[in-house]
């Protein structure tokens, strides 16, 4: 018995093409996610510029650093650093620790550890002017520590808002397995309105459902889009029985499969049964082939993906905040 190519088969196929569409991206961040599987993020609480904020707007009020007068803009910088990657770092990962760098006319006054996650031993220590070492033995995945600095800016800095500094610090390691150090805030500011949020989600939500109905579909044979019965004719002619399908051409001629030997040819249907004995028969569903069975489990997983997709901005906000609320709580 051969098979056939019917509209079932070209529907999955259109299907596993836009899986494969959608799916080259999730694929190329799950390989960079397997080749950096470690992660770090800075998570900015607050940026603040003393002079400005606080000294020109309250009358009789200065700011002194080690008992002196400051004439210069200082900004200070809070936040935390944690680790949101899959594997825990430890010291045998780090070649070189983790490295703040200011921009270039800036420099570090004061580095102070404010909090740390519980048997989390996380030191900083200003190394020149402008590179701040941050140092910590084992840091296991979902911990944190927070941290404050004091920074002096320069005046190209100091013309800009406080969170500028933030956005501009450069972050360098040698630590193995971890990729660029991320900046994020608490909360992660929304650029949509809510509505557009769900609508987006709704999106997801849809094409998750379809993608799921279509693979199992045709993993199982079960629905519109799965394997159907089909109907074929046992032919006789001078004693010799054969089981053929046939399928009507645009240019009036008719394509006979013969089912058993697999011979297709064109014919005219009127001479095909011409003295030959027809008889309808029911053909049992076929069973789908195995690169049709991958495709379907292709577009399975990709619903899953899609799921993943909807609500992962949600996900990764609620673990960032569970991980800077459990270091507050050490404090």
């Amino acid at each position: 018995m051969v098979s056939t190519f019917t509209f079932s088969d070209a529907l999955s196929i259109a299907g596993i093409l836009i899986s494969v569409l959608f799916g080259a991206w999730g694929i190329y961040l799950s390989l960079r996610r397997a080749k950096y599987p470690a992660s770090l993020t800075f998570v900015r609480e607050q940026t603040v510029a003393l002079l400005d904020d606080f000294a020109t707007r309250i009358p009789n009020l200065a700011v002194l650093y080690k008992d002196t007068p400051i004439d210069k803009s200082v900004v200070l910088l809070s936040g935390y650093l944690v680790n949101d990657g899959s594997v825990d770092i430890t010291p045998q990962m780090t070649e070189r620790p983790l490295r703040c760098e200011l921009p270039s006319g800036c420099s570090w006054l004061e580095f102070k550890l404010t909090g740390a996650a519980e048997a989390l031993n996380a030191t900083g220590e200003i190394m020149n002017p402008q590179a701040l070492e941050l140092s910590f033995g084992l840091f296991r995945r979902d911990e944190a520590f927070s941290f404050q600095a004091l920074a002096l800016v320069s005046v190209e800095y100091a013309k800009r808002k406080p969170t500028a500094l933030a956005e501009a610090l450069r972050w360098s390691h040698r630590i193995a397995g971890l990729g660029a150090i991320k900046t994020t805030m608490i909360p992660d500011p929304e650029t949509k309105s809510k509505k557009a949020r769900w609508i987006r989600k709704g999106i997801y939500i849809l094409m998750a459902a379809f993608y799921l109905f279509f693979g199992l579909s045709v993993v199982t044979g079960i629905g519109s889009l799965g394997r159907v019965p089909s109907i074929a004719y046992e032919r006789v002619e001078n004693g010799k029985m054969s089981t053929v399908k046939l399928t009507p051409n645009r240019d009036g001629t008719t394509t006979v499969i013969d089912l058993v030997t697999g011979d297709k040819k064109k014919i005219s249907l009127a001479e095909y049964t011409n003295g030959a004995t027809m008889k309808p028969i029911f053909q049992e569903r076929r069973e789908p082939e195995k690169l049709m069975i991958f495709m379907g489990l292709l577009t399975v997983i990709m619903s899953g993906l899609l799921m993943y997709m909807a609500f992962a901005n949600d996900y990764k906000r609620y673990r960032l905040q569970r991980m800077v609320s459990a270091v507050a709580r050490e404090t």
